[in-house]
């Protein structure tokens, strides 16, 4: 533009500055901060216009070019670069042919090592920079030469020890060296005890419980520290055992009778070994509630009664056959009867006979006598009292046994008294007959003793001239708050002062009364002061009642009171001052006076495992408010810094006792603990059958079940009278089920097959039946049941070594 004419406005490229045309009205926008070119006036505001359309005014915007046709449209052009040669990109502009080139820098080429184990079994990869590589091959370190230990592969790290992630990208020469974590690799000593005992190993071979499950390093030494105890199980036959034997631990064997040093080498089982001895039980025998004899026998022997008696030499006295000669209890005869021995009885009620049963445990046993009524002959008798003036006649009658009775067969004669004589007003009778006094009773008077307050402490009544004993415990008066009073002595009716020696002393020639009194002294008090608390912080002792409360010489600055959510507190006062009087042993408690918080500082707290932090406002007096959003306890973590899980020391929960799983927080370094809930436990009842379809009962029949998921977890039950075996085990398990024989010539020919579901019920087939259309014989091998499967099997095996089966004919006869 110049003074007298307008400017033209030119548009170029914003790269090569070349014009690209005249600027020309285009049209109105109602846009005004799109891709365009907008005009504008001379002011350099941009050049509207304002419409009204459907009732709204609307601003439209003067462009003068469409978007985009002042830049460059490119047309690209590569020669791809190689190992030997640079490639290059050209860019030609379609509107103004500007051209420019990009070089591309040769392809570099760079090796990536993976390093196995320290220069042992590497593994090279090639790659152009910026390519990525990975290597899924997982490296392995062998076991330590000593067998102690093991590794496990933890990730790649590069130059710098950091673990590295694959895929890798590429920008250089890389060695990659495996990373491996040391564990300790643990073997497990089993320790087993016998839940059954058997003489005849060759025939029958003992079950086992699990006494211990020891692991432990190579080269360490695992073993019990406590002894074990024969473990029968709870049968009736094992109860009746229990009662023959004592079981003596001997030691550990392994499973070929060797001792061992238990030294960790592997895993290994070992069996406790223990020898039985028999039990001997006391047998006393008793008269009554008297000893007579004892002695001892075998557990299952019965006992014979075999008191003899002795001479002072202690050698048995015999008969005219030499023999010995008991000695028979004997009962004392009563009024009624006269007795027999008869026999030996189990219990003192004398109501079960003892009939030679075996003695299982300490026995007593009690004479038990023939009772006989007594038999006098009243046509004889002895008179043995002649009647008196004060007796009756008296005759005696004799029983075979020798026991005496006498009856009253006349009655006494009684007194013929005189007329008396008096003397110190008693009068003295005397009988004509016999020459027997008798006197009148003499005067009596009474002597009370009463408290303070007058009640009755002892009434006496005394005879005339002599003294009053006084016999009753010395009266006592309750303190009361101010004095406690102890006892003085008597106060007649006169206000005369006596001991009770002295009162004693009286010679009583009528009625008298005498008061107990009392002297005083002033009772001591303790006065303590108190925290709030109520733990005493001043004590003093020795102030009588209604004595001014002594001051508190100690420093109240000590003595404060938590502060809460709202107030701090400051002492004020006590609950007593100076001016206040003792009335007893008191406790001073400390007053304060509430202040609000006054939260002038803020301060930021670190969240740990268990507390939470975040941002918190604290009061002058030290208590803390958060404000704002609280950070999270961080929680507890079993990961190291390496992203690995740490070790956990599980001790798994059994049905009897709770498990637990602990590790140590790699965060703040405290054990956490997890208890291990108790196995939830089911009851399992599984009946077998002999070949007549009888229960097979009183261990005919040993059931197994074994866990499905632990082959190794197996029990062991006898069939008791029913035919049932009862197990108690964890529920939510599946367990099969198998029978073995335990007698020789008894193989259990019929019963229930199957399994036990996790919902503790079992799950059997029908008892099996006969197939008469195809063979007569009724043994389980014969029958299309899960027991016949097993029993065929178990005869085709029998077979093989002795060419005889325990069957009736061939089990395979039916296929």
């Amino acid at each position: 533009a110049t003074c007298g004419a307008n400017g033209t406005m030119i548009e170029k490229c914003s790269v090569c500055k070349i014009a690209l045309g005249t600027a020309t009205e285009i049209d109105w926008v109602t846009e005004a901060d799109g891709d365009y070119t907008y005009a504008k006036d001379t002011d350099g505001n941009l050049v509207t216009k304002t419409e009204t359309v459907d009732e709204a005014e609307v601003t439209y915007y003067q462009v003068i070019r469409l978007p985009k046709t002042n830049k460059h449209t490119w047309e690209i052009t590569t020669t791809e670069a190689t190992e030997e040669a640079e490639g290059k990109t050209v860019y030609t502009c379609t509107v103004c042919n500007l051209t420019k080139e990009e070089i591309i820098d040769k392809l570099a080429v760079y090796t990536v090592t993976f390093d196995h184990n320290n220069g042992e079994d590497v593994h090279t990869e090639t790659a152009y920079a910026t390519e990525s590589v990975n290597y899924d091959v997982v490296p392995v370190k062998e076991n330590s030469d000593d067998g102690k230990y093991k590794y496990t592969f933890a990730g790649w790290t590069d130059a710098d020890g950091k673990i590295v992630e694959l895929p890798i990208e590429v920008t250089g020469d890389i060695t990659l060296t495996a990373k491996y974590t040391q564990s300790t690799i643990l073997y497990t000593h089993q320790f087993k005890v016998p839940n059954t005992w058997t003489t005849t190993l060759e025939t029958e071979a003992p079950t086992y419980d699990t006494f211990a499950v020891l692991v432990g390093a190579k080269g360490d030494v695992r073993v019990p520290v406590a002894t074990p105890v024969f473990a029968l199980t709870d049968s009736t036959a094992d109860a009746e055992l229990k009662k023959l034997y004592t079981f003596e631990f001997d030691d550990w064997y392994d499973a070929y009778g060797n001792e061992s040093d238990f030294v960790v080498d592997g895993d290994a089982t070992f069996y406790a070994k223990f020898t039985a001895e028999p039990v001997g039980y006391q047998v006393i025998f008793y008269n009554g509630t008297s000893y007579v004899w004892d002695t001892t026998v075998l557990g299952g022997d019965s006992v014979e009664y075999l008191n003899y008696q002795k001479d002072a030499t202690g050698n048995y006295i015999t008969d005219d056959d030499e023999n010995p000669i008991l000695i028979i209890p004997e009962k004392k005869s009563d009024d009624e009867y006269h007795y027999t021995f008869d026999k030996w009885y189990t219990d003192a009620t004398l109501k079960t006979p003892y009939k030679d049963e075996g003695i299982t445990a300490k026995t007593r046993l009690y004479a038990g006598y023939t009772a006989k009524e007594h038999s006098y002959d009243k046509t004889t008798g002895e008179v043995t009292q002649e009647a008196t003036c004060t007796k009756p006649e008296i005759t005696t009658y004799t029983c075979a046994c020798g026991k005496n009775t006498q009856e009253q067969t006349s009655p006494e004669l009684g007194h013929s008294w005189d007329d008396g004589v008096k003397e110190a007003g008693v009068t003295t009778y005397t009988c004509t007959s016999c020459g027997a006094t008798k006197t009148d009773a003499v005067d009596t008077y009474t002597v009370k003793f009463v408290n303070y307050n007058g009640l009755a402490v002892q009434t006496l009544t005394v005879e005339y001239g002599k003294t009053a004993d006084f016999t009753a415990n010395e009266p006592v008066r309750a303190a009361d708050k101010e004095n406690t009073y102890t006892f003085a002595g008597w106060l007649d009716t006169d206000k005369n002062t006596y001991t009770t020696e002295k009162v004693e002393a009286l010679t009583i020639t009528g009625d008298r009364l005498f008061t107990a009194y009392y002297t005083e002294t002033k009772r001591e008090y303790r006065v303590s002061y108190v925290d709030v608390d109520n733990k005493i912080i001043q004590t003093s002792t020795g102030h009588n009642y209604d004595d001014y409360i002594p001051e508190f010489t100690g420093d109240t600055s000590v003595i404060t009171k938590d502060y809460d959510a709202t107030y701090h507190y400051v002492f004020a006062n006590w609950s007593l001052t100076t001016s206040d009087k003792v009335t007893g042993d008191m406790l001073i408690a400390p007053e304060f006076t509430k202040v609000a918080h006054d939260y002038t500082i803020i301060k930021v707290k670190e969240a740990t495992c268990e507390e939470a932090g975040g941002k918190v406002k604290v009061c002058s007096c030290g208590i803390e408010q958060a404000i704002g959003e609280p950070i999270a306890a961080l929680g507890h973590t079993d990961i190291d810094a390496d992203g690995n899980k740490v070790e956990h020391v599980i001790i798994p929960a059994k049905i009897d006792a709770e498990g637990s799983d602990s590790y140590v927080c790699t965060r703040c370094g405290k054990t956490i603990t997890k208890t291990l809930s108790k196995l939830p436990s089911q009851t399992i009842t599984i009946t077998v059958y002999d070949k007549n379809g009888d229960p097979a009962a009183n261990g005919t029949a040993k059931v197994t079940i074994t866990n499905k998921a632990d082959k190794t977890e197996t029990y062991s039950r006898n069939t008791n009278e029913n035919g049932q075996a009862i197990f108690v085990v964890a529920a939510g398990q599946e367990w099969t089920v198998g029978v073995t024989e335990i007698k020789a010539g008894t193989l259990p020919d019929g019963g229930y097959g199957g399994t036990v579901g996790t919902d503790g019920t079992f799950v059997a087939g029908e008892k099996a039946e006969e197939d008469s259309d195809a063979h007569t014989c009724s043994c389980t091998c014969h029958r299309d049941s899960f027991w016949g499967i097993i029993f065929r099997f178990f005869h085709k095996f029998i077979k093989i070594f002795t060419g005889k089966i325990g069957c009736c004919s061939d089990p395979d006869s039916r296929y």
